[in-house]
């Protein structure tokens, strides 16, 4: 139920670690015995469910573990758009796209005159380039993680 959907969340923080779990990290946990363990891993072992899944993800839908609902959205993230280029030093692409979404903003692929933030790593390139020709406000990795961890 929703108490074992809960547990599984917190433990495992995103859905592709729980997908990698194995039997015994799942019958370790408290609440959730063999026949839940069973049922998780044989629930990704079907291809059906996992194509599902990936089709989620693709849609932008976060299997990233977000702490409560009351949380607040932070207002430089809320109903903005955040473009990633580069490479980025702390945190992964995937994560830190969860993160804006979880604060209320979206990701996209691409710079626009739409753009509210681009935020730049190592070697940015292009995207850069269309940020400061747009005049689009533009973070390091280093204030995006302080404007998170705020």
């Amino acid at each position: 139920g929703n108490k074992t959907a809960k547990i599984l969340a917190k433990q495992f923080k995103s859905l592709d670690n729980l997908m990698n779990a194995d039997f015994d990290m799942l019958n370790s946990i408290n609440d959730v015995g063999p026949i839940i363990a069973n049922n998780i891993i044989d629930y990704f072992k079907d291809e059906k469910n996992i194509s599902i899944i990936n089709e989620l993800k693709e849609l932008g839908i976060n299997t990233l573990y977000i702490k409560d609902s009351r949380e607040v959205d932070k207002e430089e993230f809320l109903n903005r758009t955040f473009v990633l280029t580069g490479t980025l030093a702390s945190i992964n692409r995937d994560d830190a796209s969860s993160l804006i979404e979880s604060f209320g903003g979206k990701v996209s692929s691409s710079v626009s005159n739409k753009t509210s933030v681009v935020i730049a790593g190592d070697n940015p390139g292009s995207k850069y380039d269309k940020a400061i020709k747009l005049n689009i406000t533009i973070w390091s990795e280093e204030e995006f993680l302080e404007k998170i961890n705020n």
